[in-house]
């Protein structure tokens, strides 16, 4: 629940009454576990944090309606609070751009026209909206101004975009045996060998219409290893050229550790799949 837990640290740091910060993250984990539930629906994910999915325990039909479901209770929560617009109109923004970013991952054209500034997007959209929303409404329950807003809001997305490339790092294999987007896949594709990165391309295209290994995966991933190490670099790049935009902000403190956390150094064990968050 570090969603709900970066949306009370936030908001404690404000002096924002017990009640909305509560509110708050309860309305983000909802929104959070609504997304894991249509998520695993669209992977066909078997199994979520060690147990059957809802999709694979109840049939996707059922998942759906969860998820659904507490998607509108994290609405109706929200439209308890005194600034229940407000958060409502950030909440609803906020998800359709995560919406936006998942689609986009399904794109035909997801591998043939990849760049690094378009996965950059893709997951501002997918992971960061998502991290910077507990942020944002924290800060506007907080009585910050508008830069302020922006400017954690910005940070804490590159945070999320970090995590994701953290993330990514463990999932090299399972991803590029399906095609899926993944951090270290599009840094060989866009900044390695240009014969190796056409040929991995083409090999990612054809994995993920097949929905299967592809057959020269050994090869690609023996190449792939020294990537990684680039692709962290990268990483950290981005993650400290946003850091620019914190400094005296109140908020500097709390997601600077959240950055830590999430975005841990090489030489810290890094997180396990995105589908143990």
């Amino acid at each position: 629940m570090w969603r709900a837990k970066l949306a009370i640290a936030c908001a404690g740091e404000l002096g924002v009454a017990d009640t909305g910060a509560l509110a708050l993250a309860a309305a983000c984990e909802l929104v959070h576990q609504a997304s894991v539930v249509h998520d695993d629906v669209q992977d066909q994910a078997p199994l979520r944090r060690g147990q059957m999915s809802v999709a694979a325990r109840f049939g996707a039909p059922v998942a759906i309606c969860v998820g659904d479901h507490l998607l509108m209770a994290a609405f109706r929560t929200l439209a308890e609070d005194p600034d229940g617009a407000a958060l409502i109109r950030l909440f609803t923004s906020r998800v359709s751009d995560m919406a936006a970013g998942q689609a986009e991952g399904f794109s035909p054209t997801l591998w043939s026209k990849m760049t690094r500034a378009r996965y950059v997007s893709l997951v501002e959209a997918k992971a960061g909206a998502m991290i910077a929303l507990p942020v944002e409404a924290a800060a506007m329950l907080g009585g910050l101004g508008a830069d302020d807003i922006r400017r954690a809001g910005r940070f804490a997305c590159a945070i999320g975009v970090a995590y994701q490339i953290t993330d990514d790092v463990a999932d090299v294999a399972p991803d590029l045996a399906r095609g899926e987007l993944n951090g270290v896949l599009v840094h060989a594709v866009c900044c390695g060998d240009p014969v190796r990165g056409k040929s991995l391309r083409f090999a990612l295209t054809r994995a993920a219409e097949k929905g299967m290994a592809t057959e020269d995966e050994a090869t690609l991933m023996a190449w792939l290893r020294p990537a990684t190490e680039a692709t962290m670099r990268w990483r950290d790049r981005l993650l400290a050229e946003a850091m620019k935009e914190m400094a005296g902000h109140p908020l500097r403190r709390i997601l600077l550790n959240a950055a830590t956390a999430l975005a841990p150094s090489p030489q810290t064990p890094a997180m396990g799949s995105q589908h143990a968050a």
